[in-house]
């Protein structure tokens, strides 16, 4: 305890009384002790009063520095989920009223290492090229002989508007469809009719939304097939995983539809699978023979904005699918863009 110049403290106060009623050295020494002692161990109750405090004051910073973690969070007003606020206008704007289950967690197996190898033609650099020319996103892989992808084809802002004008389209509708699997699907432009195999006059145009962003975007790419390509049929397929949708394995009519076909995935991911039907030895795109495996199959990760040009071994000879399991994402949108000549007489 600090005492101001000039003043007495208790210890010294306590002596001089003792040496006033009793002037024995022994009684003046015992007083003496025993103010100390009692001045110390009030010390020492003021330090951990003050250590108490000091802990009490931390706990209650951290609390409330919990409290302001917890504000970042708000409860959506339809479903009532727990959301970041950055996120909640958009998660309100694609709520349906329901809290979404917790997606289960991703265990895909990894894709198999590519049984093709890509030549480095005029072919791959000029499509490398001019993907970087549209957009530096952009990326080209090709991991079936006659299979391109291209990845970030789209910017978020074409993805978004083309989902919501196939939403909100109200002709034609999505509906339930059990062809080449279980989904929701829609189609415009010809109608190609496989059981009678020929191709009808469209039944609903094909959608300037599409044509005009998709026409100019694929011409640009620069790959010959899509040089002379006239879109002139198209469909869209809304998979939802907890409906237990998937898309049957199988390959495109190789009579009805011509030889390019062009698909992109929007608003979720997955992976695709393609499988060698067909062993027949083609001529490479490297100028080669090349004979492959019946059975062999490729799994190919389609991620949200990714587009898919199917020529070649990979239109012809090789099937593909998507199981139930490797839909990595609640819902999924494709669209597949062909050309399908309209017939005068069936094909058999």
């Amino acid at each position: 305890m600090a005492m101001g110049l000039g003043s007495e403290c208790d210890c010294e106060r306590a002596v001089k009384s003792a040496m006033q009623t009793d002037c024995t050295s022994d009684n003046v020494i015992s007083v003496a002790a025993a103010m100390l002692l009692s001045e110390a161990e009030g010390r020492t109750k003021s330090t951990a009063t003050n250590a108490m405090e000091d802990k009490k004051r931390k706990r209650s910073k951290e609390e409330e520095a919990k409290t302001s973690l917890g504000s970042r969070f708000s409860s959506c007003p339809l479903c009532s989920a727990s959301i970041p606020k950055a996120r909640l206008q958009n998660h309100i704007q694609s709520c349906n009223g329901v809290e979404e289950e917790s997606p289960a967690r991703k265990v895909s197996p990894p894709p198999p290492l590519p049984s093709y190898s890509p030549p480095k033609n005029d072919l791959w650099s000029t499509m490398i090229a001019n993907s970087k020319r549209i957009d530096s996103m952009m990326s080209v892989s090709q991991p079936v002989s006659g299979l391109f992808i291209v990845e970030n084809f789209l910017t978020d802002n074409e993805e978004r508007s083309l989902i919501n004008n196939m939403l909100v389209e109200t002709t034609p509708p999505f509906k339930v469809g059990n062809f080449n699997g279980t989904h929701y699907g829609k189609r415009w432009g010809v109608h190609c009719n496989l059981r009678d195999r020929k191709v009808g006059a469209a039944e609903n145009p094909l959608p300037s939304y599409i044509t005009s962003l998709m026409k100019p975007k694929l011409s640009a790419l620069g790959h010959p097939k899509l040089f002379s390509f006239t879109m002139n049929e198209a469909n869209a397929i809304e998979y939802r995983r907890a409906e237990g949708h998937n898309l049957d394995h199988h390959v495109d009519d190789r009579i009805l539809s011509k030889e390019a076909i062009c698909n992109l995935s929007l608003n979720g991911e997955c992976y695709m699978t393609y499988t060698r039907v067909q062993e027949t030895t083609v001529k490479g795109l490297g100028g080669g023979k090349e004979k492959g495996v019946l059975g062999e199959k490729v799994k190919v990760l389609l991620k949200p904005r990714t587009l898919q040009i199917l020529t070649g071994e990979a239109r012809y000879n090789f099937s593909h699918g998507i199981e139930h399991e490797d839909l990595l994402s609640p819902s999924r949108i494709s669209l597949t863009m062909r050309e399908s000549p309209q017939t005068t007489t069936n094909f058999v």
